[in-house]
């Protein structure tokens, strides 16, 4: 009789034990999202820091499954009291890259509400949005100029009326090697309310920046947009007064990603210094004049592929992949040989923020504050579409990646 009992007691704790495992295992399933869902959470990105301190600009991600497509909004962040409210609002189409005019007055930002991408302003206190650009085939990148009565935007040439004419009478193709649409340099006036071209010729510029006394525009530009042509990369410098252009580097290889010293006298990119193999190489830093004059290479030493971020008085920060990480160092002024680590970054970056300014930002998820941190957590990339996301069994584009030198870090 005891050994029935003693072997009924086992077989109880066993179904128990047995039974509780399952719950667990069914909890835990119940607890692991799903694709659709990872894919469905909002995305904070794009974080814009005023200039006063006061105000952080991020975009917002959601995912419309109706449209197969993702939706973007502008919120606004109160740095000094956490509070968040949603700043550009459209049913239809995305707001984008938000920007803050020098004086904190004015966000600019970029949205195709017009069908082309443009570029509109708003007063974050409240109001409408207002349209400034109205570029035939659209906006590209654009920056404020330093004294905010302006800003630089890049636009694709208009196709040719005869390339129209043979797609009214042909349809659209392309022929291979031929019909390259370049890009080039405008200025939007902000007092007369209109733009005016920089640029042209028979060239492609990529990224561009402002002189710290506004009057040029550094940039980097290749023959055409080819992939095959990112190797003919230079750098040249354009007047804002009259348009003139001047090469600055032309060493063969790939030169590109201009920065400006502080004081102007100097501009920082990325080469690879003439190197003919450059295509499996890293490339290094390296300075020259802004008026011309030999190539000083910064970070040869350094065995990474590096991405300047910001040069400020404190020397050059900068980004360098490690395996999937990001990483930040900085080279010093005061010691120029040296590059020491900035931020040991686990995978995703963060943005330093101003002093008043740190303990405002919140980790964000759906609109709602969670708790104070010192940092914004950024997803580094965009996939085209939600259905795009759902069949990507790597996992790619879902939650935060880790970041490849996306993220601005401001000591």
């Amino acid at each position: 009789m005891r050994r029935c009992l003693s072997l009924l007691c086992t077989v109880f704790v066993l179904a128990r034990l047995g039974q509780a495992a399952i719950v667990a295992q069914q909890a835990t399933q119940q607890a692991t999202p799903t694709i659709d869902q990872l894919i469905s959470l909002k995305r904070a990105g794009s974080p814009a820091i005023s200039p006063t301190g006061q105000w952080i600009a991020y975009t917002v991600r959601e995912t419309n499954w109706d449209e197969n497509s993702y939706h973007t909004e502008i919120w606004l962040a109160d740095a000094r009291t956490g509070d968040v409210r949603q700043l550009t609002s459209n049913a239809k189409k995305s707001s984008t890259a938000p920007a803050w005019s020098p004086d904190s007055r004015l966000l600019a930002f970029a949205t195709d509400r017009d069908e082309k991408r443009q570029i509109y302003v708003i007063d974050p206190r409240g109001g409408e949005a207002r349209k400034l650009t109205s570029a035939e085939e659209g906006v590209g990148s654009f920056a404020w100029s330093p004294d905010g009565t302006s800003f630089a935007f890049t636009s694709v040439d208009p196709r040719a009326e005869a390339d129209k004419e043979r797609e009214k009478k042909y349809g659209e193709f392309d022929v291979f090697g031929e019909g390259y649409r370049m890009s080039h340099l405008w200025v939007f006036d902000m007092p007369a309310q209109k733009a005016r071209r920089l640029t042209s010729g028979p060239f492609t510029i990529g990224q561009f920046t402002w002189s710290p006394d506004g009057k040029q525009i550094a940039f980097d530009h290749r023959i055409n947009s080819a992939n095959a042509n990112g190797g003919s990369a230079d750098i040249s410098i354009v007047a804002v007064a009259d348009g003139s252009v001047r090469h600055l580097v032309t060493q063969e290889g790939p030169d590109s990603g201009p920065v400006w010293s502080p004081d102007g006298s100097k501009i920082a990119f990325e080469t690879s210094m003439a190197k003919p193999f450059y295509f499996y190489t890293n490339r290094v830093i390296a300075v020259v004049p802004s008026v011309g004059g030999p190539i000083e290479p910064l970070s040869t030493a350094f065995d990474e592929d590096t991405s300047i971020v910001r040069w400020t008085a404190a020397g050059i920060y900068f980004t360098a992949l490690q395996h999937t990480s990001s990483r930040h160092a900085r080279r010093e002024e005061t010691r120029p040989h040296r590059l020491r680590p900035w931020q040991a970054g686990g995978g995703v970056d963060r943005i330093r923020l101003q002093h008043h300014a740190r303990r405002a930002v919140r980790r964000l998820h759906g609109g709602r504050r969670l708790r104070a941190s010192g940092d914004l957590r950024v997803a580094a990339s965009e996939p085209p579409s939600a259905q795009a996301d759902r069949h990507d069994r790597t996992g790619r584009g879902l939650g935060a990646r880790r970041a490849g030198g996306h993220h601005l870090e401001q000591p």
